[in-house]
């Protein structure tokens, strides 16, 4: 698993100084360098729940029963 994901990681952390400048404004505060250690282990944490959650297909089961609410409120 991690030999599929690690590319992805290695092109985003040699593009994200790019596009923190580019999105200067309310976005560049998502591309930012988290500038404590304690920033880059809850960024590190969130990065493995969301890669872990998406192989195990909770990410579609949420976005599915979000969306199955959503319906049920608008009628």
């Amino acid at each position: 698993m991690r030999a599929v994901y690690r590319p992805m990681w290695a092109d985003y952390q040699a593009r994200r100084p790019t596009m923190a400048t580019i999105g200067a404004g309310e976005f560049a505060a998502y591309f930012a360098e988290p500038d404590t250690m304690e920033g880059r282990a809850i960024e590190a944490v969130n990065a493995f729940v969301e890669t872990l959650a998406g192989e195990l297909g909770l990410i579609e089961a949420a976005s599915h029963a979000a969306e199955t609410a959503r319906l049920r409120l608008a009628r």
